[in-house]
């Protein structure tokens, strides 16, 4: 069940970080004043970016946002699916990057891209969640097979020393049997 959750919140992240870069992009979103009058403006319009012109820092902004919530949900998609080594770590270094970067400018675009970085800590949180339970079953485990051994049995079987197996017997057996070539 968890893993199904963290599997719907990394595809839901990746959508929603798509969809968060067209509606930033093409919906009328910022008011533009067309008067050279000082402020405040008689007739405000609203314009989208793409239409307005983007300078550079945007532009590496909105992309970089968009990288880390694709890189996030790859990661959580991929730990929900097996659980590969470093997933788990590059999700919790996604997900802190880019809530630090929804953060810096939450008063803009960051926050229309928040929802997919809260999906990203959903994610994050199956992710230990699943965790616990994997620990828990194993502990859980554990326990069983100490409690199924009897007391004083050890784990591996018998001693080759108890049954006449042991090594001084085999050097012995061999002191007596010369090499033959």
């Amino acid at each position: 069940m968890v893993r199904r959750v963290q599997l719907g919140a990394g595809i839901t992240a990746g959508i929603l970080g798509m969809v968060s870069l067209a509606m930033l992009l093409f919906a009328p979103l910022v008011p533009y004043c067309r008067t050279t009058t000082p402020l405040p403006c008689a007739t405000v319009r609203y314009e989208s970016l793409f239409h307005l012109g983007m300078d550079t820092a945007l532009r590496m902004y909105l992309l970089g946002m968009l990288g880390l919530l694709l890189v996030g949900a790859g990661c959580a998609i991929a730990e929900a699916r097996g659980g590969q080594r470093g997933t788990r770590t590059a999700l919790w270094i996604v997900t802190v990057l880019a809530l630090a970067g929804s953060a810096t400018t939450v008063h803009g675009p960051g926050l229309l891209f928040l929802p997919a970085v809260l999906v990203l800590c959903l994610a994050n949180y199956a992710s230990l969640a699943c965790r616990l339970v994997e620990w828990r079953q194993a502990r859980a485990l554990r326990m069983l097979r100490n409690e199924a051994r009897p007391e004083g049995a050890s784990i591996a079987g018998s001693s080759p020393a108890a049954a006449g197996e042991g090594t001084a017997d085999i050097a012995a057996e061999s002191a007596e049997r010369p090499l033959s070539a």
